[in-house]
């Protein structure tokens, strides 16, 4: 609850999993369906590339149209575009020598830094307004505050503060900070997650850019560009992140790793977080470095990728998870290891589930860049088979 000025109150609601159902009294939300005034505003989809609005808000039955939503690397929503002709192509003009508008870009959006809105001469947005843009955290224009709202907290891109403390313990910067202060290269709405798994991650893509090919070497410590294996691509990446080589002991790389971190169930799982894979012969027989997780709907994984070296090819990026479809290395998983000691001193129980979900949604990973063809037709489906109950390929 938020008091202001002449008795001015703003009021949410939650449920026991700390999902917003209603703010003011005036928009509900309900697992990924969310009501104006009691009428259907929005469906969203769950991995946050897109939604379905009414074709007309005045008219409850004028039938829905599909959005969908270019987002750039750190999930901030920088273009909508609805196929309101069915074509599968996106038309981004107007034709000038007609009455009718016939572009189908609904918004668009550039932001400073530290979230404020860009002024400029952008394409007009159309109603209803996508409300989840800056690092895809909803905009909440109440009152004139223009404040986002992430899960139980508020920020303010005016100051690139937020208003309350994060739910991990960071001694490395104010409670209140916004992303280390580098919101660039960090993207982290719930204050969940560590510069020292950013670092990691970091080491890992500096891995896949650099290798040259054939860069796989058995017992390899290599740095970007030269020969390494999967324990010695982790270790670099850990090392990165401010740790001690955790290659130290009597075994295999892969089992002196796993000795040498903590466990983490997979509800728990973050990305940066290292994962354990039995190679055929050997429950400890490979290891990678998590880079992506998308969860559904239901808070299970949908997708799930790393980054390991292997085969010949070296270091590479492996999905384990697609679409909730287990892959081959996704069949191998023996568990999942936390090496990161420094930031996450305190673990929030009571919002893991409800933070997690709400952080994993809109993915960081830059592989949005695929066409708008492509995209268009994937999301379409997504829609018609989950939404609407038709199945068609």
């Amino acid at each position: 609850m938020f008091s202001f000025w002449h008795n001015f109150i703003v009021q949410f609601t939650y449920d026991a999993l700390g999902r917003k159902l209603s703010p003011a009294g005036t928009k509900d939300y309900a697992f990924g369906v969310e009501y104006q005034d009691q009428q259907i505003e929005a469906i969203y989809e769950s991995g946050g590339e897109g939604r379905v609005v009414p074709n007309d808000q005045l008219s409850p039955n004028s039938g829905y149209r599909a959005e969908y939503w270019h987002q750039d690397h750190l999930g901030n929503t920088r273009l909508t575009f609805s196929d309101y002709n069915h074509n599968l192509i996106v038309d981004y003009q107007d034709d000038p020598n007609t009455v009718e508008d016939e572009s189908e870009i609904t918004s668009e959006n550039h932001y400073y830094p530290f979230g404020l809105n860009q002024i400029g001469d952008w394409y007009a947005t159309t109603n209803p307004e996508n409300k989840y843009q800056y690092n895809g955290i909803e905009l909440n224009s109440d009152l004139g505050m223009n404040w986002n709202f992430a899960a139980f907290r508020t920020y303010d891109p005016a100051i690139g503060r937020w208003g309350q403390i994060d739910p991990e313990i960071k001694y490395h910067e104010s409670l209140y900070a916004w992303n280390t202060n580098n919101p660039i290269l960090y993207n982290d709405p719930l204050g969940r997650d560590s510069t020292q798994r950013a670092n990691a991650i970091k080491k890992a893509q500096e891995y896949l850019d650099q290798n040259p090919g054939n860069s796989y070497v058995w017992g390899g410590k290599g740095n970007p560009g030269e020969g390494v294996d999967c324990s010695g691509l982790v270790s670099k990446c850990v090392v990165a992140g401010g740790e001690n080589d955790p290659n130290t002991g009597n075994s295999n790389g892969v089992k002196n790793i796993a000795d040498n971190t903590t466990e983490v169930e997979e509800g728990d799982l973050q990305e940066g977080n290292l994962v354990i894979l039995d190679n055929g012969s050997n429950d400890h027989g490979h290891i990678g470095i998590i880079t992506e997780i998308v969860l559904d709907g239901n808070g299970d994984i949908k997708t799930l990728r790393m980054v390991d070296s292997g085969g010949t090819e070296g270091p590479r990026e492996s999905t384990l998870v697609d679409d909730g479809d287990k892959k081959y290395w996704g069949k191998r998983i023996t568990s999942y290891r936390k090496w990161d000691t420094k930031p996450d001193k305190v673990n929030s129980s009571t919002s893991k589930t409800s933070s997690k979900k709400s952080s994993r949604r809109r993915s960081r990973s830059s592989r949005k860049s695929s066409s708008s063809k492509d995209r268009g037709n994937q999301l379409s489906k997504y829609f018609m088979k989950h939404i609407f109950g038709i199945d068609y390929d």
